[in-house]
């Protein structure tokens, strides 16, 4: 959720005023935010140099991050079940090796969201 702050200045990210700015790409975003980043430069400065108005800017301000929402949320599960599947390999893999109930109870846990 973004804070009112923020909802009334327009400034949604944390990197943003980086981006208003034109400064160069933060180091650690993922994927998804560096799309959004490299997007919201290029918009900042298109607005900025008169290439389109306040209003167009807002636009596609608005659907750029309806998009971001969504792919940012696609992208955080499929590396949450990445997590999974790995975790769940390695503790199957440890139980083929040694079938005890420790480790079968692990994988039970990995299984479970526990581990």
């Amino acid at each position: 959720m973004v804070p009112k702050s923020e909802q009334s200045s327009g400034v949604v990210l944390p990197y943003e005023q980086a981006a208003i700015r034109g400064e160069e790409m933060p180091k650690g975003l993922d994927y998804p935010d560096q799309i959004l980043y490299v997007f919201l430069r290029d918009l900042y400065d298109r607005f900025r140099n008169g290439k389109i108005d306040k209003e167009t800017a807002v636009m596609e301000k608005k659907a750029y991050l309806d998009d971001y929402r969504g792919y940012k949320q696609n992208w955080e599960m499929g590396n949450h079940w990445a997590q999974v599947l790995i975790k769940t390999d390695l503790a199957r893999a440890e139980y083929k090796k040694n079938p005890t109930i420790e480790n079968a109870n692990r994988l039970v846990a990995v299984l479970d969201g526990m581990d």
